[in-house]
């Protein structure tokens, strides 16, 4: 184990061991894929309500919410429960809507130019979450304590000036980023099998990313390969991308399952 998954399980311990004496909401910074596996073994057996927030319902990047005793957590995994969640005051994030004019524009800013930009202002990782890019313009989740910052820093993306404003959560419709349908048959329902087919691998080439952890189902790390898929489960494969297993379908007469996907842009 290195230094900074130990000092994350030790500070997720600390913030169970005060949860249940708060009469607030308390989370964390937001969590990496990685990040969020360690604090999924860290928090399974723990009685405190919790639930993981990233903007929106299909975030990478989220921060761990940790609820007071007295907080009604029935429908905490309901995506309206979430949204409401999202317009109240206990939500620690904020989303900030970056602009730029594209008359002069060469070629479209990507994913990588908004988050140089904003590393670039000396901003921690940590407080910035998933950044979407739409055309000329990209939704950036963050921290709330540095929106204010990001607004009066940020001026530039590239080499283009860019204008910076607080985003009404009710005009963000990003429930499901772009994506592309792919169908096929697979032997069988684990996750080897449906990487194959998802991302047009070899099956050795599924295993191999498996062993080097780097693929994730729903946001925990996956170490097995006869690890079971459910119609709905999110995938993410580090380096090419995620999808979601959307149905399975009957077994052809080679008893293979008709699978369908949607792999995201």
């Amino acid at each position: 184990m290195d230094k900074a998954t130990h000092i994350l399980i030790e500070r997720i311990k600390d913030m169970l061991l005060t949860a249940e004496y708060r009469q607030q909401v308390s989370s964390t910074n937001f969590l990496d894929l990685n990040q969020l596996s360690v604090v999924s073994g860290v928090i399974k057996t723990s009685s405190v309500k919790y639930f993981y927030y990233g903007g929106y319902p299909l975030a990478e990047r989220k921060c761990l919410i940790l609820l007071p005793p007295y907080r009604d957590s029935d429908d905490i995994d309901d995506e309206v429960w979430q949204r409401n969640f999202g317009t109240s005051d206990d939500n620690p994030l904020t989303t900030i809507l970056i602009t730029h004019e594209a008359k002069f524009q060469t070629k479209p800013l990507t994913h990588r130019d908004y988050l140089g930009a904003l590393i670039n202002l000396g901003i921690d990782r940590q407080v910035i979450g998933d950044i979407i890019v739409e055309n000329d313009s990209a939704y950036v989740f963050v921290v709330k304590h540095i929106a204010t910052f990001i607004l009066e820093s940020l001026i530039k993306v590239n080499r283009y000036n860019v204008h910076t404003e607080i985003a009404d959560i009710e005009d963000i419709d990003v429930t499901e980023p772009a994506f592309k349908i792919v169908t096929g048959t697979v032997q069988s329902i684990r996750i080897d099998s449906m990487l194959t087919c998802a991302f047009h691998l070899s099956r050795t080439a599924s295993t191999e990313y498996i062993a080097s952890g780097k693929v994730f189902k729903n946001n925990l790390l996956i170490i097995k390969n006869n690890t079971s898929l459910v119609t709905g489960d999110l995938i993410t494969l580090r380096g090419l991308g995620r999808c979601k297993l959307t149905s399975i379908g009957t077994q052809t007469k080679k008893n293979r399952y008709h699978v369908t996907f949607h792999v995201y842009q």
